[in-house]
């Protein structure tokens, strides 16, 4: 970026994307984890 941003707006950009990241990262490893135990538990 050649533009100069302000540190709050960096800091809070990455505090957005930090917490969406974590978020989707949760998200998918509780949906793979559910599915592991839906075939695991499948008679």
């Amino acid at each position: 970026m050649k533009t100069k941003m302000p540190p709050v707006l960096t800091d809070g950009i990455k505090c957005y994307v930090g917490h969406f990241l974590t978020i989707s990262i949760g998200y998918n490893r509780g949906a793979i984890t559910e599915r592991n135990y839906l075939t695991d538990t499948a008679p």
